[in-house]
């Protein structure tokens, strides 16, 4: 299992361009809470990892309870503020939310990558405008104990339910090239890999 990759040297900087998109585009005059930042960093960076052969940013994420959260949430919660580009504000359920005060330098990043934090953005704005708590519920990065790092091969594995043949599969999609590894060049097969659900199906 790819729990923990190199992250690249400008990991922080990435991240924090990456955030203030989700931020415009989950809730431009709200803010987002971090819980759902966290979920759609983790949505995008796996996500760019298995479609693209390469992460966004190569951040390890661990299983926070609600969530996936970055290891280094806290680093890039102090890049937001120490660059003036967002506040963080306490709603009135005690969330800590975060909005944006300009909007994304998306110039760093290929038309491709812009293309998957966009996707992943706009499915968690829709999710809160109807049920965060359902989105944020999804069981894919609950293969990890709380508290500890999550596979990024658990892109992989179909919502509707996870077991640990399924958590192997994923392993042996990997192994066969089903998918890329981030590092690994681009392999002459369609970007889409194939889920767990569907390689079940003979």
């Amino acid at each position: 299992m790819t729990e923990r990759l190199n992250a690249r040297p400008d990991a922080l900087a990435r991240a924090r361009e990456i955030a203030l998109r989700i931020a415009e585009r989950v809730a431009a005059d709200d803010g987002v809470t971090i819980t759902m930042l966290g979920a759609v960093l983790w949505m995008a960076d796996t996500t760019a990892w298995a479609e693209l052969g390469r992460p966004l940013t190569g951040i390890s994420y661990r299983n926070a309870g609600k969530g996936p959260e970055p290891e280094l949430m806290s680093a890039i919660e102090l890049e937001l503020l120490q660059h003036q580009a967002a506040q963080l504000l306490l709603d009135g359920n005690a969330a800590v939310r975060l909005k944006a005060r300009r909007p994304a330098r998306m110039e760093r990043f290929s038309a491709e990558e812009r293309s998957v934090i966009d996707r992943c953005a706009d499915t968690a704005a829709h999710a809160e405008s109807t049920d965060p708590a359902a989105f944020l519920r999804t069981n894919r990065w609950a293969l990890a104990p709380v508290n500890s790092l999550i596979p990024y091969e658990a892109i992989f594995v179909s919502r509707a339910g996870a077991d640990p043949a399924d958590i192997d599969r994923t392993g042996q999609l990997v192994a066969e090239g089903s998918c890329s590894r981030a590092g690994a060049p681009p392999m002459p097969t369609p970007k889409r890999a194939k889920t767990v659900a569907e390689s079940k199906v003979r």
